[in-house]
């Protein structure tokens, strides 16, 4: 888990707060997916910038970096926070057994109809397809991003998007019997 990045040029007490706040983000869950050098080099492009400021009458560098580094870190773990599908979420293998000999498959219901989740995301599709041009980068924004990485995006407030969803919602009135049977398919529409 050691990092195999070279920062010659860089000062050591950079490299090793750095390594440190790397190291640290990687111990969460959010971040065990990347690599740790991914993680150092994230770092290094969030305080880069603001290292031209440091002030040696002020503090010490390796004081200086490391408070820069820990506000960057939790600027980071906030935005994988926020990722959708992201930081809350761990990874289970579906296959592994408990101390009965059951495996997590065994557990999960099998009502599962792969036919109801076709018809509804082609009746979704049909209803986005009919929504002003406005509405249609809206929803195909909200299925990669969240309302805040969309508010962030657009320059929108949340409220702004909550009111366009809220206009949105009788357009999709036909297709809401599916919906509302299966809607865990579509949590993150807002439908």
């Amino acid at each position: 888990m050691r990092s195999r990045n070279n920062y010659s040029g860089l000062e050591p007490e950079i490299v090793k707060q750095l390594k440190y706040h790397a190291w640290r983000l990687k111990q969460m869950k959010c971040f065990e997916s990347q690599e740790i050098e991914d993680i150092e080099q994230d770092l290094l492009l969030e305080i880069w910038p603001a290292l031209s400021k440091f002030d040696r009458s002020k503090s010490s560098l390796a004081t200086f970096v490391d408070k820069l580094l820990s506000r960057r870190s939790n600027n980071l773990i906030h935005k994988h926070m926020c990722i959708k599908r992201g930081g809350k979420t761990q990874t289970l293998s579906l296959d592994k057994e408990d101390e009965n000999g059951q495996t997590l498959m065994d557990y999960l219901a099998d009502d599962h109809c792969f036919e109801d989740e076709i018809s509804i995301r082609i009746d979704v599709s049909k209803a986005i397809h009919q929504l002003p041009e406005s509405f249609q980068t809206l929803c195909e924004q909200l299925k990669i991003f969240t309302i805040t990485e969309v508010s962030h995006m657009s320059g929108r407030s949340r409220a702004a998007i909550y009111r366009d969803l809220e206009l949105m919602r009788p357009m999709f009135f036909p297709t809401s019997v599916y919906i509302r049977r299966c809607e865990q398919f579509f949590p993150q529409c807002g439908i």
